[in-house]
């Protein structure tokens, strides 16, 4: 058995969030949600859960509808072992090239057939 190798892990997650950006500043909510798992959970302020991969992007055609153009994910740390971490980070939200929004989040990812998933997707805006 292969030892665990954080570094690498952070590299693939980090790498997966480049994608995210990618498709948030293209409009797929169908790329986004494909980067998370079957029964995912997107956990944001003021609203209930959503879960699973349709739902998810509904919610995010909604967000990319709404005018949210770019976001730029930041990871703080990654945390964990084997086939699940989770990656502790923040976000700045923008409309057009206006930041209108700056959150910390929470995802945790899973690994599945060999990729990082995200499995929970929890955040909340820094605003008071």
């Amino acid at each position: 058995m292969q030892a665990f190798d954080a570094r690498a892990a952070r590299e693939e997650i980090e790498a997966k969030n480049k994608k995210l950006m990618a498709f948030v500043a293209a409009g797929d909510s169908s790329g986004i949600s494909s980067l998370y798992t079957a029964d995912a959970k997107l956990m944001f302020s003021g609203k209930p859960a959503i879960v699973g991969r349709e739902a998810i992007k509904a919610t995010f055609s909604e967000i990319l509808r709404s005018g949210v153009s770019k976001i730029e994910l930041k990871t703080k740390d990654v945390f964990g072992a084997g086939d699940m971490l989770a990656e502790e980070g923040e976000v700045t939200i923008y409309v057009n090239d206006t930041a209108v929004a700056e959150e910390k989040y929470i995802i945790l990812w899973k690994k599945v057939d060999g990729e990082w998933e995200l499995f929970r997707d929890i955040a909340n805006s820094n605003s008071k």
